[in-house]
């Protein structure tokens, strides 16, 4: 017999966290998020979230996640271990949460605590992160093979850093805007061809109040001088910028500038 035409358009909505007596933690902050979550290739997703776990009187903060099976449904929710809180005022989901072919998920905090989850084994018991933390997470993107390539921000510099697939161990820093003038912490980051990163920026002009929009992007695996990729004199505003890729390294960026958005193609 043929197969099933497939279901098209929205399904029926689904509540994703079971503890409905507790609200979900809400924030409005640049680094946080009210929820983070990820797909895989196959359909397969995962959703990490904040909540009281109701016991004893609800003041108990824990982050919860559920995963996604496709073609099953939702599986029961789990607390990922290490991360609890008593104040209603601490937000513990930052960060950036990406998940591999294999279902894999990486969870990145602001912080680069850094914890994995896969199906057979749920969250790991213990987070793990770079040696050196200089500065907050701002993007991450998983390339084909599973490496996580991540922006920072700190001490008014964009910074990069890998985690190989499977790994532990973060490469070490390289400055992207290699700049004395003061980059801000809007920054976001696209996949190249061949695993070559591209990132853009906002950066203070030298000699003017106002800022642009910088690029710069690898070339067998070492970064290149950063470029100016607007060509007006307006100000660039403290919002972030967007930048996709397609699989051939070709790239589209967009941001807000004076009264307009505007757009550059690499």
């Amino acid at each position: 017999a043929p197969a099933p035409a497939p279901t098209l358009g929205w399904g029926t909505a689904a509540l994703l966290e079971n503890i409905n007596d507790f609200n979900v933690a809400g924030t409005n902050t640049f680094a946080d998020a009210e929820v983070l979550t990820a797909i895989d290739a196959a359909g397969n997703a995962l959703g990490v979230w904040q909540q009281s776990d109701g016991a004893p009187d609800g003041s108990t903060r824990k982050v919860f996640s559920r995963r996604y099976v496709a073609g099953q449904g939702w599986a029961p929710a789990v607390a990922v271990p290490g991360l609890i809180t008593s104040s209603s005022s601490v937000n513990l989901i930052t960060g950036r949460l990406v998940m591999d072919a294999a279902g894999v998920a990486t969870w990145v905090r602001h912080t680069f605590e850094t914890r994995r989850y896969s199906a057979a084994g749920g969250w790991s018991a213990t987070a793990f992160a770079p040696t050196t933390n200089v500065g907050e997470v701002m993007d991450a993107k998983l390339d084909a093979g599973g490496n996580l390539h991540t922006l920072a921000y700190g001490g008014g510099e964009v910074r990069y850093s890998r985690l190989p697939a499977g790994s532990s161990q973060w490469s070490a820093w390289a400055e992207v805007s290699v700049s004395n003038q003061n980059a801000s912490p809007y920054t976001q980051l696209a996949l190249g061809q061949g695993g070559e990163v591209i990132a853009v920026w906002r950066e203070r002009n030298p000699g003017d109040n106002n800022y642009s929009m910088k690029a710069n992007r690898t070339v067998g695996g070492a970064w290149q001088t950063p470029v100016r990729i607007e060509e007006v004199l307006t100000n660039v505003y403290d919002e972030l910028p967007r930048i996709a890729s397609d699989a051939a390294g070709n790239a589209i960026a967009a941001w807000h500038q004076g009264n307009f958005l505007y757009a550059s193609r690499f």
